[in-house]
């Protein structure tokens, strides 16, 4: 270790208690001088001894039995990522606790879903499987890591197998050969076998599951993940987040994140959701952020003291000045200026050792931008490593050394060795990350030491060289994931989107779109939906409405399930689906408008033409020969005769539906209708049961329902089955369970933002209430829902029910008056619109 003299800064170190650690240098075979410079130039890191401590103390009180969190915040360059990569090394020689890193990607945004866990959780498990057991030739000792793993997924994460969880698959294929005939393995292989990865995933399923997953992995040892760039968080990881913090508890589990919030303002136009959630998260962690380069310039100078005393010099008060000036104490504007200054001689040695300013040193001579300090540095590198940082920047601020091998042809290890060597070691340009694996091929994942690096040397490309370098870069990551592209399927989009290949990006953002569906990830699918909708419009003119087409089929359902099922965004949707399928003649997607359509049109009150669209869909269906048209059409004529008022016909179309559902696809009706049609035939089998007041045969019907809700792994699904149990609870004036249904369901829309729904349970809430005879919070509920409801997402399909209980609380409170005008305003109304469902139910109110 080479010792060096802090002369300048000893009083400034003891005062501030910080500590500068520094590289290992090796002496043998180099002067003096370069030893010197290279220390000064390359110190991993610097003042910030107090940070380190404090993320420390965090961590032991971790690992006392307390879930925690940390948000390393400040401006790019600042040092976030440094400082954690400093704690995490001073971490790396201790066996007793894990660590995951994960990054999220700003070149795919917000249209990932899940990204920074799936990155997570396919680490944890790969250390479980390969601690010792990857160096060591007993085959048992393998055996038993391996079984160790499996059986903790089967137990705590079955439903996440070969979706969020991609390292099961190198689970099975390391087990194939040693764990075939355990009972445990023959489940996990039957689970990735199926085709899993195209059925829905409840975020119920979702964010319990994978707690539980991170709970069993730290009872074994403490877990500390790290999410860098989390202001590119996507909407499905930031309620995983929120549903972490709120359900770790004494689970020793440490989540370190970096976060730039000036870039979360706004995101691809829109609110990124790292905003919401660090708001959620200060209200319960007042300590939740550790700021860096906040300082006042006392702090700053002291840091800057730090920086350049690290080596004896003659730096008056004049020069430290202009540096603070001229830097702001930024650490890596500061390092490149020093650099700089080193390169053009304006820093030298005197006799005695010591570095000095030259008298020609002219600030206003200096680069003032970090980019043109960027340029000179890298402008004095080698051809081949300038390739290698080309290549590097076009896969993000992460790059996996597969992909740069196979771009540039050359052996692996030659790049491992440019970028661990050259561009780690000597010019901190670049550093090793987590070690991975796809089916039997090893990785690393190179990461830039900051974002403002990797965007200038991506945007210094020409165009047409991005063009190529994207094109090679998208086809080696499609061959280093070739059997499981949905793992990786909006980054490969993305790839060949700026490749200019068309056809393949269009390929790969159906599978992302599907992906983040199934994941119940409906922010994600719809951003992605808005840019392919883009790229369909360069196409050719029958292609581009064939593939609009169905793109919009996929984004109704996403923004169904975000802005309810009668919204004007939705409704336009359809509209459109309707007009492109008269220019492409009778086609299937046809009947995903006129089902949406149909729903606008109840939604409204428009029982008749509700019934006319019903109708139409029918027909098409029987022209078609497709049972998954005829079932969604069935559902529809019996949804819009139960508010007509007439059970029997709506009995008799709910049972045609059922009676076709057994030769249907039903991942096929989630993709194009938006929901299991299972939970909407079950929810209309028990209200017309409980509506004829058959209490038990109610009960029994509704348990049936939840219990096979948990089969259809479908978010929307299971709100509109929650929906249908506390609704039927309340005609048989079952007040505990509905108000229990309710709730679940306001818990269940909150969290996955489907704002129709917390409407309809808030209205249910404040029904429930009224029946249990507490009127005025009852009555606040169902009015709050109520405006929820047509307000925000103009349906009214539920008016007669809210008409009912508003006049029921006046009853109740013997306020007649108040209630008789209710009533025989709500009796004129539905006359008029023929929505009769209620129609006697209110007529014989205090008749």
């Amino acid at each position: 270790m080479v010792s060096f003299h802090y002369k300048n800064s000893r009083s400034v170190c003891k005062h501030m208690n910080y500590r500068l650690i520094l590289a290992d240098k090796c002496l043998n075979g180099r002067n003096h001088f370069s030893i010197c410079r290279e220390a000064w130039m390359t110190s991993h890191f610097v003042g910030r001894d107090q940070e380190l401590q404090q993320l420390q103390k965090n961590l032991e009180q971790v690992c006392a039995g307390q879930a925690g969190i940390r948000l390393i915040t400040g401006e790019a360059g600042v040092g976030k990522t440094s400082l954690v990569q400093a704690f995490l090394k001073n971490l790396s020689n201790q066996t007793n606790i894990q660590v995951a890193q994960s990054i999220c990607n700003a070149q795919v945004g917000l249209c990932d879903p899940y990204l920074p866990f799936r990155q997570i959780a396919e680490q944890l498990i790969t250390q479980s499987i390969e601690q010792d057991g990857g160096h060591q030739a007993n085959v048992n000792r393998v055996k038993n890591l391996v079984s160790e793993t499996g059986k903790l997924l089967m137990d705590n994460a079955p439903d996440l197998i070969g979706s969020l969880i991609p390292g099961s698959n190198m689970l099975v294929k390391l087990g194939a050969r040693l764990l075939e005939k355990e009972d445990w393995f023959k489940k996990l292989k039957d689970k990735f076998d199926t085709e899993n990865s195209s059925q829905a995933l409840q975020h119920e399923k979702i964010a319990p599951q994978f707690t539980r997953l991170l709970q069993s992995f730290a009872s074994q040892k403490p877990v500390v993940m790290f999410i860098d760039n989390m202001q590119w968080l996507d909407a499905a990881s930031a309620s995983m987040l929120i549903y972490l913090m709120n359900h770790l508890g004494q689970a020793p589990v440490f989540i370190l994140g970096c976060y730039r919030e000036e870039e979360s303002a706004l995101r691809e136009g829109r609110v990124a959701p790292m905003l919401g959630v660090a708001k959620k998260l200060l209200e319960t962690n007042e300590n939740l952020y550790l700021p860096l380069g906040n300082d006042p310039d006392e702090q700053k100078m002291q840091f800057l003291t730090l920086l350049l005393d690290r080596e004896d010099n003659t730096f008056d008060q004049d020069f430290r000045k202009n540096m603070l000036q001229h830097t702001n104490a930024n650490p890596l504007f500061a390092m490149e200026v020093l650099k700089s200054l080193q390169e053009k001689s304006y820093l030298v040695k005197n006799k005695h050792g010591y570095w000095c300013s030259t008298p020609d040193l002219n600030w206003s001579h200096l680069p003032n931008r970090i980019q043109d300090l960027l340029r000179n540095r890298l402008d004095s590198l080698n051809d081949f490593t300038k390739e290698v940082l080309a290549v590097a920047s076009i896969e993000g601020i992460a790059s996996r050394s597969y992909v740069l091998s196979k771009v540039l042809e050359v052996p692996e290890r030659k790049i491992v060795r440019i970028l661990s060597k050259e561009l780690e070691r000597s010019l901190q340009i670049m550093f090793e990350g987590n070690l991975n694996r796809s089916q039997e091929q090893w990785f690393s994942l190179f990461h830039f030491n900051n974002a403002l690096t990797q965007k200038f040397i991506y945007e210094d490309l020409g165009r047409r060289e991005r063009m190529l370098l994207h094109e090679d870069v998208g086809l080696a990551i499609e061959n280093l994931y070739k059997n499981h592209t949905r793992e990786v399927a909006a980054e490969l989009s993305h790839h060949f989107l700026q490749a200019g290949d068309l056809n393949k990006s269009l390929t790969y953002s159906f599978e992302a779109i599907k992906n983040a569906l199934n994941l119940g990830a409906y922010e994600e699918a719809n951003v992605i939906c808005e840019n392919t909708l883009a790229v369909t419009r360069q196409l050719p003119d029958n292609r581009a409405k064939e593939n609009e087409l169905k793109v919009l089929v996929l984004q109704s359902n996403a923004v169904k399930a975000i802005t309810g099922w009668t919204s004007n965004e939705v409704k336009s949707i359809y509209l459109r689906i309707r007009e492109l399928c008269k220019g492409l003649g009778e086609v299937e997607e046809l009947s995903a408008a006129l089902f949406g359509l149909w729903a606008c049109h109840l939604g409204t009150l428009e029982i008749k033409e509700s019934l006319n669209i019903a109708q139409e869909c029918l027909s098409l269906g029987e022209r078609l020969k497709d049972n998954n048209v005829l079932i969604q059409a069935n559902i529809a004529m019996g949804n819009s005769y139960y508010w007509k008022g007439n059970m029997a016909v709506a009995q008799a179309h709910i049972s045609a539906a059922n009676a076709l559902i057994g030769n249907s696809l039903i991942s096929e009706q989630v993709l194009r209708y938006g929901q299991d049609p299972r939970s909407m035939i079950d929810m209309f089998q028990v209200l017309i049961t409980s509506k004829s007041g058959r209490v038990d045969e109610t009960k029994a019907l509704i348990a049936a329902t939840l219990d096979n809700c948990q089969r259809f792994e479908h978010d929307f699904s299971l709100a509109i089955a929650l929906q249908g149990a506390a609704w039927s609870s309340l005609h048989i004036k079952d007040a505990k369970s509905a108000l229990k249904y309710a709730q679940a369901l306001v818990d269940l829309s909150r969290k996955k933002r489907f704002i129709f729904y917390e409407g309809v349970g808030l209205m249910f809430e404040g029904a429930a209430l009224i029946l249990e005879q507490n009127n005025e919070a009852g009555r606040e509920k169902l009015e709050k829902g109520y405006e929820i409801q047509v307000k925000k997402t103009l349906c009214r399909v539920f008016e007669s029910l809210y008409e009912y209980f508003k006049a029921l609380s006046f009853l109740q409170n013997t306020e007649y008056e108040s209630m008789m005008k209710v009533k025989n305003l709500a009796l004129e109304r539905q006359l008029k619109n023929g929505d009769l469902c209620y129609y006697n139910f209110l007529s014989k109110l205090y008749s």
